[in-house]
């Protein structure tokens, strides 16, 4: 967040730490005048300040009555780039359709980068879906935040580790819960992983260059640049290829496989209790509740991604 504000300072020829109180209010007209940002969205980058002063011993400014006049004032001004279209969960039966495409290209050679993008796009919608995550949580995992324990190992699992979780970014690491799946109880999403491991390193050392430490950068991807819209992008790559579309009037976005994803798990009997440890949600939130649909009903497809976590499953 404080990247923007660093640069709103070297075009104002303002030092960081000396700002005053209005020049925030003009930050927040420059972080509107980008045209990408919500006021309602703009909490975090002000709080951002304020943890920066605090960091050097000063009293946080980006606050009061005219810091929240701005942002309403803001709010009253900006309208949709597009109009809204209502989000609707994903149905299971549609991430299944994505998941056997994934694997179907996985067993194809992936000696090209069309071939390789069009396998992570389809391979990186189910890993969001199978792990119940958000956006930022699958396009910010690092390539050792997934992975699949070696052949011959005990209980083997896949191992899912996110240093990119909403109000857990300042987290110590060993308190970063890491979400495993079986193996066994998913041995094609294990055998993919692994397949698009070795098609990315290769793909890079053709290249030539290093890769990043993001899991699905390929060559030629700015990853550092990467925000929740880049998921969207993989998965209307991914619906693309399965021939999938949302109802009239609504939409599929990554916020949908979340949604998607608790719903089935929750029409198949699920806990409560075991979607929030493996969606990331507080221990007895309520916030989970949001994103369960009642409507969505049980589905062999939802068995497929999340029976194994039934209690009565061996």
């Amino acid at each position: 967040e404080l990247g923007h504000f660093f640069d709103f300072c070297r075009l104002e020829s303002i030092t960081p730490l000396s700002l005053t109180t209005p020049q925030i209010v003009r930050y927040i007209a420059y972080l509107g005048s980008l045209n990408t940002i919500a006021a309602g969205s703009m909490q975090p980058y002000i709080s951002a300040i304020n943890r920066l002063l605090q960091d050097h011993q000063q009293q946080p400014i980006a606050m009061g009555p005219m810091v929240v006049d701005a942002l309403a004032g803001l709010a009253g001004l900006q309208v949709p780039l597009v109009d809204p279209a209502r989000r609707a969960p994903l149905p299971a039966a549609v991430a299944k359709q994505i998941h056997d495409l994934a694997l179907a290209l996985s067993e194809r050679p992936l000696t090209s980068l069309v071939a390789l993008a069009t396998f992570r796009d389809a391979l990186a919608a189910v890993v969001s879906f199978q792990w119940f995550n958000r956006s930022d949580t699958t396009h910010g995992l690092r390539v050792d935040g997934l992975t699949v324990d070696p052949v011959g190992a005990a209980d083997r699992q896949i191992r899912h580790f996110s240093t990119s979780l909403k109000g857990k970014k300042r987290l110590a690491l060993s308190k970063v819960r890491t979400i495993s799946v079986p193996v066994a109880a998913h041995p094609a999403m294990a055998s993919m992983l692994l397949t698009y491991a070795a098609a990315r390193a290769s793909a890079y050392v053709t290249a030539g260059t290093a890769p990043p430490y993001q899991l699905w950068a390929l060559p030629g991807d700015a990853p550092g640049v990467w925000t929740a819209t880049v998921q969207n992008k993989w998965m209307a790559s991914a619906l693309t290829a399965v021939g999938a579309s949302p109802p009239p009037g609504y939409t599929w976005t990554s916020h949908s496989l979340r949604k998607g994803a608790a719903s089935s798990a929750r029409a198949i009997r699920v806990t409560l209790d075991v979607i929030r440890y493996f969606g990331g949600w507080a221990v007895n939130s309520d916030v989970v509740n949001d994103y369960v649909d009642p409507s969505v009903r049980p589905s062999p497809a939802a068995s497929f991604f999340f029976g194994w976590l039934l209690e009565n499953e061996p």
